[in-house]
């Protein structure tokens, strides 16, 4: 009888002390930190966190508290970081957890890489040359050329927009202009880039068709109209003798004449061709005769002319007897008209 008595005491302590057991197993599970660590991982923004590189297993408040502990800074858009093991153990210590409560698997090491956008060289430079088409210019550009390729731009991706923004269109030479382009992730601006264009220009020459003499009226038939083009726009500012028509044809200049003898292919220059000099016809206090006709009367004074002038031309003449000033045209044969 005794003997049964002690079996069903121990039985009943055998399964009174079960669930306490059990319990103590799963306090003690709950108490170890177990951390999963993968070999990659890619993530948004420059500070990796706990909870973002490593999976986490254990008490859920724990968790909670360690998820945001900071692993670190990636240094540069795109970069990357390395978290090893000892790194962990570091961090969750200043954190107040234990290395003998934490249980580490996977890797020895884990490579955290930066997501990123890149915003390329063709990207920059297409929006650079489309923002040149509101951008006013010489009329005879011919071709816009990019001459400076911008540098990517790596951003760091997160939840905000990324745009491109024209922050100004400089042309700081005749033949050159910078467009700077602003990097902007929602309101924030990260970085520019100036992109550099050069342009070229058309450029008209006249040359000779036949040997021309001195004085000659130059006229279409004289000459041919060669084209060009030129990365000196200075080359076109130059060449003021030809003209466009109504249709647009090109044409020479009229009223040109040849200043001295110009052979049979000769490209013109300024000063090979121009505006015939006009004949001084009244000098300076040179005394002229006043003519006033109307209505077949004519009426005649002797004045002093104040100006000079060619034919054609209006100056100044002071009447010789009233010395009353009036303004006059100057006559062919010499004598001067008044201009009422």
């Amino acid at each position: 009888m005794n003997l049964k008595i002690q079996g069903v005491l121990w039985l009943g302590l055998a399964l009174m002390s079960g669930p306490v057991w059990a319990q103590t197993q799963t306090q003690t599970q709950d108490q170890t930190l177990r951390i999963y660590m993968p070999r990659n991982i890619d993530i948004k923004g420059a500070v990796p966190s706990l909870g973002q590189v490593a999976i986490l297993r254990g008490n859920e408040s724990l968790i909670k508290r360690l998820r945001p502990i900071a692993m670190g800074r990636i240094a540069s858009p795109g970069g990357q970081v390395v978290i090893d093991r000892n790194t962990i153990l570091s961090r969750l210590a200043s954190h107040g957890v234990k290395a003998s409560d934490v249980t580490l698997s996977g890797a020895e090491k884990i490579v955290v890489q930066q997501q990123s956008t890149i915003v390329t060289s063709k990207t920059l430079a297409d929006r650079a040359r489309a923002a040149l088409n509101d951008f006013p210019m010489h009329e005879l550009v011919h071709q816009v050329t990019l001459i400076q390729v911008p540098i990517p731009v790596v951003v760091s991706e997160t939840d905000e927009p990324l745009t491109l923004k024209v922050e100004s269109i400089r042309q700081v030479s005749d033949n050159q202009i910078h467009v700077r382009m602003d990097v902007l992730q929602g309101d924030k601006k990260l970085a520019f880039r100036d992109v550099v264009f050069g342009l070229k220009f058309r450029f008209y020459r006249l040359v000779t068709t036949v040997d021309i003499a001195s004085g000659t009226t130059i006229n279409d038939s004289l000459v041919r109209v060669v084209e060009g083009i030129s990365n000196q726009l200075i080359l076109v500012k130059d060449n003021a003798l030809w003209a466009k028509d109504a249709q647009g044809k090109i044409e020479v200049r009229k009223g040109l004449v040849a200043m001295r003898h110009l052979p049979a292919g000769v490209v013109l220059r300024p000063g090979m061709i121009g505006t015939p000099d006009k004949e001084i016809l009244v000098k300076r206090r040179q005394n002229v005769v006043i003519r006033l006709e109307n209505l077949g009367l004519m009426v005649s004074a002797i004045g002093v002319a104040q100006d000079e002038g060619s034919v054609g031309d209006i100056i100044r003449v002071k009447n010789a007897d009233s010395s009353r000033m009036i303004m006059a045209q100057v006559k062919a044969d010499g004598s001067v008209a008044p201009v009422l």
